[in-house]
């Protein structure tokens, strides 16, 4: 067996084309793998600071929560105090009126109440005190110390006036002392109706207050491994000091120290009254300065969260170096730079002992498969040649019956004897390839009806033995492989005794074709319309690439002018080669879209009707853009329909397509197309209405007819419409129909 000269020297070829073309994606993931590189040190740089400024965010925020904790314990400590002092007063005066209401008179024991609570004092400034509510709704002092000046006094008064009748609460207000200096006071009052009495008791909030601050400074200070500034704000509108350095365990020799205008440093002075402007309008504030690093007394970027607890008025503020910060994503970065390395070499020594390997192999493959080729092309040939002479020798036969009918004879369920109109039917060569044939063996694996033809075959054979004969339709398959129909009659009957089934066909093929070519043509007639949407298609094709085209053949000239001066430099290339695969990709993109409509393959899905729509549109595009026409869509929900949506854009793009052509017929001037998706029970219509002057009234019968037309002078096929109309209601049991509206024709589909 000869191999042919040329096969043997092709035969190196797709091994070549193996080789290169591995080579080749090697090098291109390569070139991906930098580009993504260089974005995730981008992205990793980005999310380390975020990180970091999440880090120090997190840590004022737990030290502002350990705050609010401490004020909220202390707070509830301090109430739940003074309710039991009033709760023991009142129980006290209560006890003793009880007692004493049918022995002594109101006065009498008003007067020795006030004797006792007087004396119960539990500090210097801690006290009880009495009011009296009269009818007038006027408070008056039944009993308070003399310490009190006449402010304290009112300001009690007008808390608990302000109350309702039957007061039972906290007070909460600022006092003076006698050198005009404020401090916070709590005190609860509760109502003793015997007398319209209003008892109360307070105490000063400041020392609490302050030895919370002493305790929380005292815990700060213990936090090793953390470095927060806590400073107390003081006037920042004042000249001089306003502000105190409370906390500073990175520079302890600060602590006790004032920020004020005679800072000697004018950059920190400046960026304090800054970062304190910020914090009393937003109450936090991000900033970055310069300052003296404690290690090594640098002149180094600080990155700083500040937050100011306004109930202490106190800034808290932890920051992080960015020299650190830049030292660690440098690190990162060359850790991750050795990786890559290392990555890019292992895969292109992967890749080109693959491609080798890959190359190699499909050599002798492709060697192999040349050899079978050549030997069973010799065999075929072989083959034809006996076939021929059998054909030839059988010619001569003549069967012991003749009929235009082919008729055979069944033993033991095997074709036994035929005549010659068997032989012709089946298009056999001789009989002898009919014989000891099972009718399965001459028929396609399934029938019609899709039951298994051997499965069929034998319940039709018990049939015909129980009854004496059958009849049915069957599919036979010829020599040619070709499919063919008929009547078939078999009758079960004796033959030199033995039991034989007697089989009649009547050729039904014709009608069956007869059927199938209306079909056919219903088909072909699918395919024109087809064709001639594929030409407008593709000159929507040649309008979308006539642009990038000129614009790489601008970037060519001016590559080859720049190449000539010498002035064609790396950075150059590689910006008009990136120039050029944009418009090369945007290229593609286009052929993809329109290869997706015209592939033939039929699916059903389900499909969002507005959606599907637009595709239309975009497809016809560059003929809308250029004829200047308005398309309007109202779709009033999401409705979605199960069919098969390259056929839905085909009558779509019919319904778009007929409405330009008129545009252009009629020279209307400002053309539009309106289209509204609606609902109507259960079914979605969609109306598509322009304004190019409706239809002629006796046309309006005949515009779905096929081969009918009314763009007289155009190269309208007709067929267009004709093909809507059968899409909708044959192949999606809708309806598609048109009448004439104002200004123009209105498509009506109902699906």
């Amino acid at each position: 067996m000869k191999v042919p000269a040329y096969l043997k020297k092709i035969t190196i070829l797709p091994p070549l084309f193996v080789f290169i073309g591995s080579l080749s994606v090697a090098f291109f993931h390569l070139y991906l793998d930098n580009k993504e590189f260089k974005n995730e040190i981008k992205e990793y740089k980005q999310n380390y600071y975020d990180k970091q400024k999440e880090k120090i965010t997190k840590e004022v925020n737990s030290l502002v929560s350990r705050i609010k904790s401490k004020q909220q314990r202390a707070d509830k400590k301090l109430k739940d105090r003074l309710q039991l002092r009033v709760d023991r007063a009142h129980n006290l005066i209560n006890s003793f009126y009880l007692e004493n209401r049918t022995k002594l008179n109101e006065k009498e024991m008003q007067k020795i109440i006030i004797s006792i609570l007087s004396k119960a004092k539990y500090s210097e400034n801690n006290y009880y005190f009495i009011f009296q509510n009269k009818n007038n709704n006027e408070l008056i002092t039944k009993m308070m110390p003399s310490s009190l000046d006449k402010k304290h006094i009112n300001k009690i008064k007008k808390y608990i006036l302000n109350m309702k009748k039957n007061p039972d609460s906290f007070i909460k207000y600022n006092c003076f002392t006698t050198d005009e200096k404020e401090y916070k006071r709590v005190t609860y009052v509760k109502a003793f109706k015997p007398f319209n009495w209003v008892i109360g008791y307070g105490e000063c909030y400041d020392e609490i207050e302050k030895e919370l601050q002493k305790e929380f400074i005292e815990m700060v200070n213990t936090m090793k491994d953390r470095h927060p500034i806590i400073v107390k704000l003081l006037d920042i509108d004042a000249k001089g000091n306003y502000a105190k350095v409370l906390v500073n365990t990175n520079k302890p020799e600060l602590v006790g120290k004032y920020i004020s205008d005679n800072t000697q440093d004018t950059y920190i002075n400046k960026h304090s009254k800054k970062v304190l402007k910020a914090l009393k309008k937003d109450g936090y504030f991000y900033t970055t300065f310069l300052i003296k690093k404690n290690t090594s007394q640098e002149i180094v970027s600080r990155m700083s969260y500040h937050y100011l607890e306004k109930e202490w008025n106190w800034i808290i503020a932890y920051g992080v170096y960015i020299d650190d910060i830049e030292k660690e994503i440098t690190a990162k970065i060359v850790q991750k730079e050795k990786h890559a390395r290392d990555e890019i070499i292992m895969l292109f020594l992967v890749t080109f002992f693959l491609s080798t390997l890959i190359a190699i192999i499909t050599y002798f493959v492709f060697k192999r498969i040349i050899s079978e080729i050549v030997f069973y092309q010799n065999k075929e040939k072989e083959d034809r040649e006996k076939i021929i002479i059998l054909e030839q020798k059988e010619a001569f036969e003549t069967l012991y019956q003749k009929s235009t009918d082919p008729i055979l004879i069944i033993e033991d369920e095997k074709f036994v004897d035929c005549n010659e109109a068997t032989t012709k039917i089946l298009k056999a060569s001789s009989k002898m390839e009919v014989l000891n044939c099972h009718p399965s063996e001459l028929s396609p694996i399934k029938q019609k009806d899709g039951t298994n033809s051997y499965e069929k075959a034998q319940k039709l054979f018990d049939i015909c033995r129980k009854d004496g004969y059958a009849s049915f339709e069957w599919q036979h398959k010829d020599f040619d492989g070709e499919i063919f129909t008929v009547d078939i009659i078999i009758t079960n009957i004796k033959l030199k005794n033995r039991d034989v089934i007697h089989v009649i066909w009547r050729d039904i093929t014709e009608k069956i074709k007869l059927q199938e070519q209306n079909i056919q043509k219903q088909k072909m007639i699918e395919h024109q319309s087809r064709l001639a949407q594929m030409g407008e298609m593709i000159q929507n094709i040649a309008h979308q690439w006539k642009q990038p085209l000129a614009q790489i053949n601008a970037v060519l000239v001016s590559m080859e002018n720049d190449y000539k001066q010498n002035k064609l430099n790396y950075n150059q290339l590689s910006k008009k080669l990136d120039q050029i695969e944009n418009l090369t990709l945007y290229m593609s993109d286009t052929i993809f879209s329109f290869s997706h409509y015209f592939d033939s393959k039929q699916e059903k899905n389900s499909f969002n009707v507005e959606k599907v729509i637009i595709q239309a549109i975009t497809l016809l595009h560059p003929l809308i853009k250029k004829k200047d026409i308005n398309i309007n869509i109202n779709c009033t929900d999401k409705y979605t329909f199960f069919g098969d949506k390259k056929e839905f854009i085909q009558v779509i793009l019919v319904i778009l397509s007929n409405a330009m052509d008129i545009f252009k017929l009629k020279k209307i001037t400002n053309p539009s197309i309106d289209i509204k998706i609606k609902s109507k029970k259960d079914k979605i219509v969609i109306e598509i209405s322009d304004n190019a002057g409706g239809i002629k009234v006796e046309n309006l019968d005949k515009i779905f007819e096929p081969f009918f037309t009314i763009k007289e002078h155009s190269d309208g096929s007709g067929m267009g419409l004709y093909m809507a109309k059968m899409i909708i209601e044959n192949k999606m049991d809708g309806e598609l129909n048109v009448q004439n509206k104002d200004d123009g024709a209105l498509f009506t589909i109902t699906i």
